[in-house]
């Protein structure tokens, strides 16, 4: 069971140094920087329906796929529906998780 974790962190290790000895290109900076120059506002996020609203969406989406990946072994097992064992039920699972 380690293996799959130290490859994992063997190969973030090695994007990580590439990345850190790559050398970017310069940006020039068209204007000079102040950060006055932002109008730095203090509304509320309730005027700002796209925001909450996309929150909340996905919230209730979250929520619902974890419920249905809870729920579908069992779902899968029931002799009306799939009629599968339950250890095969939850291989299929496991699909849906990868999916």
């Amino acid at each position: 069971m380690k293996l799959p974790y130290i490859a994992i962190a063997a190969t973030l290790i090695i994007l990580a140094i590439a990345i850190a000895l790559y050398r970017f290109p310069r940006l020039e900076v068209t204007r000079d920087f102040r950060p006055t120059d932002f109008d730095i506002s203090r509304d509320s996020i309730w005027k700002y329906p796209h925001l909450w609203l996309g929150a909340l969406a996905i919230f209730i989406y979250v929520g619902a796929e974890v419920s249905v990946g809870s729920f579908l072994a069992k779902y899968l097992a029931d002799p009306a529906i799939g009629g599968l064992s339950l250890q095969k039920a939850a291989q299929l699972v496991t699909l849906y998780w990868a999916a």
